[in-house]
């Protein structure tokens, strides 16, 4: 599998992160077993771009200067809770001839008869697979071929899944993966209280018994009430 390069260069220490990224970088830190902790900075944009193409779980090769190229995973980001840019980044130095885990996004692909003809709803268990490969081994996604599915009885598991060569599953093989349930299936407990509110007043109402009007304070008497209390005064 092919790397992404992103340019880095070494971040003077003494400059404050609010500082690098005011000047459009995002501040980093990259570090591994066997490898000092570096730090270092990158272009906004340059990193962005290079992260939507890798991702997680491709192999970032990073250019610090013109001598040094580390490769690496992206192990963590920061988000800014107002402007919700990046505003830090994990790198994790990875050995090429080691294996190493890594989680796997999965992507559904394919016709599903049980949803084209029958109009059920995709119901995904797992969206990512754990696996353990060589780092030149990890691939961007698993792809998970959902034409099987013909009926609701139908069910992917993870033993059910064609994964690249040098990849080794360490998810549950038993592990459901993906089903189709049939259309506008809710149960109580799916529904909202408010739902369950709404649903519960309808079955009283539909029984003869309003619950909002039984014992309610305040309540008027019920019809003719006042006139046998009158007749009673008569007798």
């Amino acid at each position: 599998m092919e790397s992404v390069s992103l340019a880095v260069s070494k971040r003077d220490p003494s400059v404050k992160a609010r500082d690098v990224r005011l000047g459009g970088m995002i501040p980093a830190e990259c570090y591994g077993v066997g490898r000092d902790n570096v730090s270092i900075q990158m272009n906004y944009q340059d990193f962005r771009r290079a992260y939507k193409t890798a991702g997680n779980t491709t192999i970032l090769d990073l250019k610090v200067g013109a001598d040094l190229s580390v490769p690496v995973l992206v192990k963590d980001m920061q988000y800014d809770p107002i402007s919700d840019e990046i505003s830090h980044v994990d790198f994790i130095a990875v050995q090429m001839d080691k294996v190493l885990n890594a989680r796997i996004p999965l992507e559904f692909v394919g016709v599903s008869l049980a949803i084209k003809d029958l109009g059920g709803v995709l119901v995904a268990n797992l969206h990512e697979l754990e696996v353990k490969c060589l780092p030149k081994d990890l691939v961007h996604s698993i792809k998970v071929d959902i034409s099987p599915l013909v009926t609701f009885a139908e069910t992917i598991h993870v033993k059910d899944l064609v994964v690249p060569t040098g990849l080794t599953v360490v998810s549950d093989a038993k592990l459901m993966v993906v089903t189709v349930s049939p259309p506008n299936e809710e149960t109580a407990e799916d529904l909202a209280p408010a739902a369950q509110e709404a649903a519960a007043a309808a079955a009283a109402e539909a029984a003869g018994a309003p619950a909002a009007a039984a014992g309610a304070e305040g309540a008027a008497p019920a019809k003719g009430g006042k006139e046998e209390k009158k007749d009673d005064k008569k007798k």
